[in-house]
């Protein structure tokens, strides 16, 4: 398949972005081609998301919601020869599987286990929004219905939920708390409560058993990641974010700092298209885990950033 094109999807698109909105830019090209096209659009201030054909047509067969998500609410600004429409055109509805959506259960049993600490409270509202959002989204187009705003979600679930779900305020808080975050900015003081909130929400709305027992230090939990089968690359990568803050607030580096840094800047550029780079990423967390280790960092209190 070969085709070039550029596309904005999001709430730029549906016409209900505020302030907490990320300008989302899909590029669809082969990778020598790329550079340049994403450095302008990233000047620009769009949050840029570069696909190949082969990883389209990949995400496709594997029903990534994406793809529906691109043929509904995007607006494409270049296509040659329209060969990206028309693909899109031909991508049906793959509605996700029951093992699919206990994974997104399963991601946010594990982000509940984690207990509050200021180093990551900033972390796990982004990584509860981004798991909660795509559990929503996933859960309403297995029953074929396609919703991807919060406006949106919102209405649908209440439609299916109502007398278990009122609204998604707390989820909105935690869009805002993720904002923050992203811009490197305090997020709101509400947020744990938020975050708490919202975890409760979801147990009851769909009938989950969230665990009681909590990591008694985020060091305890980083450990126990060695061991942990992650549900997606996601969620590994999430969690190699989640260690290397740990790790830098008690003053160690990363040799490779720059380059664990842009995939940690960069999350949702390494999802179900991105198999390739898992090795890396795992490697990133074995080396993250073992600089633990070796300085014993359980028994080290962290370094005050503000000195």
């Amino acid at each position: 398949m070969n085709m070039f094109a550029i596309a904005e999807f999001g709430s730029t698109t549906r016409k209900t972005q505020d302030c907490h909105s990320d300008r989302d830019l899909l590029i669809v090209c082969e990778l020598k081609t790329s550079r340049e096209f994403v450095k302008n659009y990233c000047e620009q201030g769009y949050s840029v998301t570069l696909l190949t054909p082969s990883q389209l047509t990949f995400m496709q067969k594997r029903g990534s919601l994406f793809i529906q998500h691109l043929k509904h609410e995007s607006r494409i600004l270049m296509d040659t020869n329209t060969e990206f429409s028309k693909w899109l055109q031909s991508c049906p509805l793959i509605a996700p599987s029951e093992e699919e959506i206990q994974k997104c259960f399963s991601t946010i049993e594990f982000i509940s286990t984690w207990p509050f600490d200021e180093r990551l409270i900033a972390w796990q509202a982004d990584f509860l929004y981004c798991a909660s959002r795509d559990l929503l989204i996933k859960w309403l187009a297995r029953k074929g219905i396609l919703a991807f705003g919060l406006e949106n979600l919102e209405s649908e679930l209440l439609s299916q939920k109502g007398d278990r779900l009122e609204n998604l305020d707390n989820l909105r808080s935690l869009r805002k708390a993720k904002a923050a975050y992203r811009n490197d900015k305090e997020v709101p003081p509400d947020t744990n409560k938020a975050v708490n909130t919202w975890l409760t929400e979801v147990a009851q709305a769909f009938e989950v058993n969230l665990p009681i027992k909590k990591f008694s230090t985020p060091e305890d939990g980083i450990s126990s990641l060695s061991i942990r089968r992650f549900s997606s690359s996601y969620e590994l990568l999430r969690s190699v974010e989640a260690a290397y803050h740990i790790v830098r607030s008690h003053g160690h580096i990363h040799p490779d700092n720059e380059k664990l840094l842009k995939y940690i800047q960069n999350p949702n550029a390494y999802g179900s298209s991105q198999f390739r780079k898992r090795r890396i990423i795992e490697r990133y967390l074995a080396e993250i885990i073992q600089i633990m280790t070796n300085s014993e960092l359980q028994r080290m209190l962290p370094i005050d950033p503000r000195h």
